[in-house]
């Protein structure tokens, strides 16, 4: 199943972040330790920073929000580019994930889909979802 999320992960693009700055070599400043502000510029423009994620300290919402954002990764690429079947199938692992969390995590009258559309409410910004379901795809990688 890592495979398959691997997989998902590399049809975004968000695993050959670290393999282009190797491709461009060492920068004029490798011999010197990045700085306090440098180390901050980078986790910001990084997109494992998510703080639409990081905002959700409950399990079963950050359960529930990467199931969401998931989705709408998967509905963005087949409207974009299209998905392989394997691409797809990797998808749905990937959610299935996060789906099975999500339940684990429920506690009392909790119903899932309507925190799913609550979710998908709170959060319409199409590339933030696509940044929160990459950062989502990344922690099961």
């Amino acid at each position: 199943m890592i495979a398959l999320v691997a997989a998902a992960c590399i049809a975004v693009g968000a695993c050959a972040v670290e393999d282009a700055a190797e491709k461009r070599g060492p920068s004029p400043r490798s011999e010197a330790p990045p700085t306090e502000a440098e180390r901050r510029a980078a986790r910001l423009l990084s997109l494992s920073n998510n703080s639409t994620l990081d905002a959700k300290t409950d399990p079963y919402d950050r359960a529930v929000l990467c199931t969401v954002a998931i989705e709408a990764v998967q509905q963005r690429l087949t409207e974009a580019i299209g998905m392989s079947a394997e691409q797809k199938q990797a998808m749905a692992a990937a959610r299935g994930v996060y789906q099975r969390r999500a339940a684990a995590a429920a506690t009392g009258a909790r119903d899932i889909r309507a925190d799913a559309e609550r979710m998908r409410t709170e959060n319409e910004d199409p590339n933030q979802m696509m940044r929160t379901g990459v950062a989502c795809l990344r922690q099961l990688a």
